[in-house]
């Protein structure tokens, strides 16, 4: 690894544990974990992904384990201090695919008149992201907690779209979505969050 990813593993290893070890110590209450697939879904990806313990792998199968290992292991420290785990799916996104539009190059202008908006079916998403996402159902049933997944928000009859029908930009680039959308996915996490919380 160069300097700067191993500062920044060392960084997020920190984070991760002493944001474990807070949670430990706090009034029981309702944590919501949400992660990117793009580390766990295939070997294209420089970054190698391992289980504690075990040398980092490249190997999609390899990432995968560590992804269920780990998730598991969160849930179920979290469930033993008190909390109630709600699981977020990632959303629909396009990943490192270039799409042929170049939407995210693309001036504010052109994305709000969709002369630069771009498509993908959902098949398509769940093609790239289908094997994280189905770790995650895994995980939720095997500790029985809720998932939440937005791809109905998104991917409205089968498309997902980086701009919406009524020309609210959906997507700031291929796999982020923008202010106005996360506040438009407001009440489904709300109607989540009072299916689950204590």
């Amino acid at each position: 690894l160069d300097l700067e990813t191993q500062e920044l593993t060392t960084r997020c290893g920190h984070y991760s544990r002493d944001t474990q070890a807070y949670l430990q110590t706090v009034t029981p209450g309702l944590v919501i974990i949400a992660n990117s697939y793009i580390w766990f879904r295939d070997s294209r990806r420089d970054a190698a992904v391992g289980i504690p313990g075990q040398a980092p792998s490249q190997d999609p199968r390899a990432k995968l384990e560590a992804l269920s290992s780990g998730l598991s292991a969160a849930v179920r420290s979290l469930q033993g201090a008190g909390h109630t785990v709600l699981l977020i799916q990632a959303i629909p996104h396009w990943g490192d695919q270039k799409t042929a539009e170049g939407w995210n190059e693309c001036s504010a202008l052109e994305l709000m008149t969709k002369k630069c908006s771009s498509t993908m079916s959902i098949r398509d998403a769940t093609s790239r992201q289908g094997a994280a996402a189905d770790v995650v159902n895994v995980v939720a049933r095997g500790n029985g907690i809720e998932v939440l997944d937005l791809s109905s928000e998104l991917c409205s009859s089968g498309t997902c779209s980086s701009v919406a029908p009524n020309g609210m930009i959906r997507y700031s680039d291929s796999t982020h979505i923008t202010v106005p959308q996360s506040e438009a996915l407001i009440e489904p996490f709300t109607k989540a969050i009072a299916t689950v919380e204590p």
